[in-house]
Formats: C-alpha cells, sequence, structure tokens
C-alpha cells in the first residue's frame, strides 16, 4: 500500500516524508542503518585506537632514537674536545722542543762564535809573535850588516893610513937623494855616483779603456761600486782581482789608495789567472806566495805579455821605477789590497797600449817570477814614520803605551816624531824618586855620545858609502832604524858637511 501509493501518479495521494518516517519499515531501517553507523564508529574507534598505539609506540621508539642520537653526539663532542685537548697538548710539547732546539742551536752558534773568536785572537797572537821574531832577525840582519860597513871603513881608513904613512916614508927617503927630483903625488879624483834619471810614463798613441770588473771573493764584507772597494770597519786582508784575464799585448793598470794611513799595509800587483784568493786572505796567503808579485805603494802596473820575455813594470806617478819581473805567466789578473778599517782603493787606469812605456832607469834591478829570492817591494820610509807616528798618537789615546818600562827609549821616539811627550803620564813623586837614576843614565849618555864621536872622528864616510847605506833594501819595520843611523851620523859636524843625505830615502828636517 505504501509502495503503491508512493508510485501513484496523484502527488496529493503521495505520502508525505513524516508519513514515511512514522512508518516501523522506515523505522526499522533507520534501526538498521543506525546500528550499522554503530559498528561503523566502534570499528573506527578501534583502529583509531590502534594507530594511537603505533603512534604512540612509533613516538616511544624514536624518543629513544633521540636521546640515544643525542647520547652518541655528546660521546661524539666529548672525543672531539678530548681529540684538541690531545692535539693542543702535542703542539705544546712540540713548541716546547723547538724552543730548546733553538736555545741549543743559539748555545752552539755563541760558542761558535766564542771559539772562532779565540781562535783569531790566538792567530793574532801567533801572527804578532811571529813578526816580533821578524823584526828581532831582521834587526840582527840590519846590525850585520851596519858591522860590516863599519868594518869595511875601518879597512878602508887602516889601508889608506898605510899608504899614505908608506908615501911619506917614499918622499922622504927620495928627499935624502940630490940627484933625485921631489916626487909628484897625483891625486886620483873621487868619481861621484850620478844621480838616478826617472824615465815619464810617455803615451805614443791613444789607449784603448778596459771595463773594471772587480771580483769581490764570496762571504767578504765590504762595498763595491764599478771600479771602487770600500773596506768595513774592521781588520782583515782584502785581496780583490780585476777581471779581465790579460793573456796578450800591453796593459796599464793604475789604482789609488785611500784612508791608508802610510805602512804596510796596501798593494797592487799580478797573479797567475789559476789563483783564487779567499775572503779574509793577503796575497802571500795559502801558498801564492810563488803567484804573486806586488809593489806596496800608491802605483800603476805595465805587463808586456808581446816580449820575450813577458815583463812587469812599476811606475809610481808616472815615473818608472828601478825593479821589474820577468818571466812571468802567460795569462795573469791585476789585483789590489788593502786590510785597514774603513780604507779603500779605486781604479784610475786600466787601459790597453800600442807600445810599452818602460825604457829603463839607471840602476834597475830585475827579479825572475816564482823564485825564492823574489822580494816585496818596498816604498820610503817617510810613509812608514809617519804611520808609526800615527801608531803612537792612537796609542796615547787609548792609554795602552808604556812609558814606565823605558822611559829613555820613549822619549827618543818621541822626539824623533816631534810629538809632545805626556808630561801628566808621570807622578811628580816618581820624578823625585828617579831623578839620580835620570842623572845616572844621562852620564851614560854622554860617555856614549863621546865615545861615537871619537869613533867617527877617526874616518869619514864618502857620500857613495852613505848612499849605499840609505839605499839598501831592508824590510818596512826597520827602515826608521836605518833612517835613525844615517840622521845620527849626519849630526856630526865632519859629516854633514861633506855628505848630503839623499832625499829619496826620507832622510830630510821635515821627519
Amino acid at each position: 500500500m505504501m509502495l503503491e501509493a508512493m508510485i501513484s501518479k496523484d502527488y496529493k495521494k503521495r505520502p508525505t516524508v513524516k508519513s514515511l518516517l512514522e512508518t516501523e519499515t522506515m523505522q526499522l531501517v533507520g534501526m538498521t542503518e543506525k546500528s550499522k553507523e554503530q559498528k561503523r564508529s566502534e570499528q573506527e574507534n578501534e583502529q583509531m585506537n590502534k594507530r594511537m598505539n603505533e603512534l604512540e609506540m612509533k613516538v616511544r621508539s624514536l624518543e629513544v632514537e633521540k636521546e640515544s642520537e643525542k647520547q652518541q653526539k655528546v660521546n661524539e663532542k666529548r672525543d672531539k674536545e678530548k681529540a684538541i685537548i690531545e692535539k693542543e697538548k702535542a703542539i705544546a710539547e712540540k713548541n716546547q722542543e723547538k724552543r730548546r732546539a733553538d736555545l741549543a742551536v743559539s748555545d752552539k752558534d755563541r760558542l761558535q762564535v766564542e771559539l772562532d773568536r779565540e781562535r783569531q785572537e790566538k792567530e793574532r797572537a801567533q801572527s804578532e809573535k811571529d813578526q816580533e821574531k821578524q823584526r828581532a832577525n831582521s834587526a840582527e840582519e840590519l846590525t850585520g850588516m851596519f858591522q860590516q860597513q863599519v868594518e869595511r871603513a875601518q879597512n878602508q881608513v887602516t889601508r889608506l893610513t898605510t899608504e899614505n904613512q908608506q908615501l911619506k916614508e917614499e918622499l922622504s927617503r927620495r928627499e935624502t937623494v940630490p940627484s933625485t927630483p921631489k916626487a909628484q903625488l897625483k891625486q886620483t879624483p873621487v868619481p861621484t855616483p850620478k844621480p838616478k834619471q826617472a824615465s815619464l810614463l810617455q803615451v805614443t798613441s791613444s789607449p784603448q779603456p778596459i771595463t773594471v770588473n772587480l771580483q769581490v771573493p764570496t762571504g767578504m764584507p765590504g762595498h763595491k761600486e764599478q771600479n771602487i772597494f770600500k773596506h768595513d770597519n774592521t781588520l782583515a786582508d782584502y785581496t780583490i782581482t780585476s777581471d779581465p784575464i790579460i793573456s796578450d799585448g800591453i796593459v796599464y793598470y793604475e789604482t789609488v789608495f785611500e784612508k791608508h794611513d802610510g805602512g804596510y799595509v796596501f798593494g797592487i800587483g799580478i797573479a797567475d789567472s789559476t789563483v783564487v784568493f779567499k775572503p779574509n786572505k793577503a796575497p802571500w796567503h795559502d801558498g801564492n806566495n810563488e803567484k804573486t808579485v806586488c809593489y806596496y805603494m800608491k802605483i800603476g802596473a805595465e805587463v808586456n805579455m808581446s816580449s820575450s820575455p813577458r815583463k812587469l813594470t812599476f811606475f809610481v806617478d808616472d815615473i818608472e821605477q828601478k825593479y821589474f819581473v820577468i818571466n812571468i805567466p802567460q795569462a795573469i789578473r791585476f789585483w789590489s789590497f788593502i786590510c785597514k778599517p774603513n780604507s779603500s782603493f779605486r781604479v784610475t787606469r786600466f787601459e790597453r797600449r800600442s807600445s810599452s812605456s818602460a825604457h829603463g832607469v839607471t840602476g834597475s834591478r830585475g827579479f825572475e817570477w816564482g823564485k825564492k829570492e823574489q822580494i816585496q817591494l818596498t816604498f820610503s820610509a817617510i810613509s812608514t814614520l809617519n804611520s808609526f807616528k800615527s801608531d803612537i798618537i792612537q796609542l796615547l789615546k787609548k792609554k795602552e803605551l808604556d812609558f814606565k818600562s823605558n822611559r829613555m827609549k820613549t822619549q827618543r821616539i818621541f822626539s824623533y816624531l816631534k810629538i809632545k811627550f805626556p808630561e801628566d803620564c808621570y807622578n811628580k813623586r816618581i820624578k823625585k824618586e828617579k831623578e839620580k837614576e835620570q842623572e845616572q843614565e844621562r852620564k851614560n849618555v854622554r860617555e856614549v855620545e863621546r865615545n861615537r864621536k871619537a869613533f867617527l872622528d877617526k874616518f869619514v864616510l864618502t857620500r857613495s858609502e852613505l848612499e849605499q847605506v840609505a839605499e839598501m833594501e831592508i824590510l818596512i819595520p826597520f827602515q826608521q832604524l836605518v833612517q835613525e843611523f844615517v840622521q845620527e851620523w849626519t849630526t856630526n859636524e865632519r859629516i854633514s858637511q861633506i855628505v848630503k843625505p839623499p832625499k829619496r830615502c826620507g832622510i830630510n828636517n821635515q821627519i
């Protein structure tokens, strides 16, 4: 009925919604649907509870994992901090070891410096000892030379006296014979030595300049500026060669030295091209004595590699000197040598020439290269005395000169060098105590002077003999001794009227 009414064509006959809902069928259907929905909701609740439980389990597991990760991170962080601490500790230990090593190196360097200083002091002391020994030997040789000169002069005086006596006897014997005319004695004139002629340097054609290339040994202090080399403020031997190597033609080399204060402290020369000079070494060191030749002056040197034999000639202020060297090596280098602190040298000429300027001078003397008789050529005693004077003044400033050990000798040196004697070095009390001793010394000096004058009155040295004494080639430290002897001899009125000392030896009133 309900269905028929629902499908009726007349809509008015159709049941309303309310009526439909109030029917039992619809209520049953509603209850069924309601029970289904309730079951569905219960199932959904169960599923929800399961999901909640699963989620809670997952959350717990995640929390556990998170906690374990956190703990792991903490452990890793602790391990990293521990590693950093160990690394810093290792670095600190390494730095300590490095500091210890640096300290050991510095101690080693300090000890090495001390050892080097001690070695240098020993070498200096040994060199001073050798110099003193050389001076003593040269002094003995010089004394022997003067003794031989005196003996020669005595023998000559004796011979002349004997001849004079014989002539007098012969003359008196002839005068006793009436028929014999008086003999006339002829006096033989004494030849006087000719003065030495200086050969001036003449250039026949324009010289070709050579570029100066100073070869400074590695490790040698000092400063090079093109053709100039300057010494530092230490006392050391500097030997500087100049390139190129000379093996042919005629070459002239000249050097000017500055701040050398005179003395045996500078020079130029040549060396075999194979010679290599080491730092802080003189030309004659390391076995190079027979491979070098030098001239200690402000000079020039000319090598003639085209002549036979090959020849080396020295010039001073363009004046040819009497010393020359033959048979020099086929290839040579020029060198310059200085050793004084703050001194320097400058190469003023280094040129190739078409012809030689060496023409020979009176009294020329040659030396052969490499022979033992080869000597180092020296210069006048004037520069040596000036150097000695400057050294005395320096010792005065440093208060290192002992006046009390040999007062008379010190006063004599000061009188020769014309230096004011420092009276304040003596105490008045010491002067009073030694007045008697000085008086006795003066008596002894007067006695020696009387004996010397008496000896000089017996004979007179000729000019040629005195020039031979003055011209003797003696090492620099003893040329002032030659100066002293010759000056003392010329103070005698009898000799000074006959002999005038040669100016070339520096014996004049300016010293």
